[in-house]
């Protein structure tokens, strides 16, 4: 019954809800972050390494193949 008498004279039994909202600021960032591991992983890190790849020739059988031929060869 201590706590009724000392909420009725106007002190606070805890903390109020804006000191609350304030101690929790990080948990949307707990939802959020397996939202953005996921996003880097399967949109990003391809599309980077596609930008990354585009400044290189690469052989579709042998990766790091030329996919010029030798010079002199004949390609008749």
């Amino acid at each position: 019954m201590a706590t009724d008498v000392e909420r009725r004279s106007g002190e606070q039994a805890g903390p109020t809800r804006s000191r609350q909202r304030r101690d929790r600021w990080w948990i949307p960032f707990g939802f959020l972050g397996p939202l953005v591991v996921i996003f880097a992983l399967f949109y990003l890190w391809p599309a980077f390494n596609t930008v990354v790849s585009s400044f290189f020739e690469w052989g579709l059988a042998i990766p790091g193949a030329s996919t010029t031929p030798p010079p002199g060869s004949s390609s008749a």
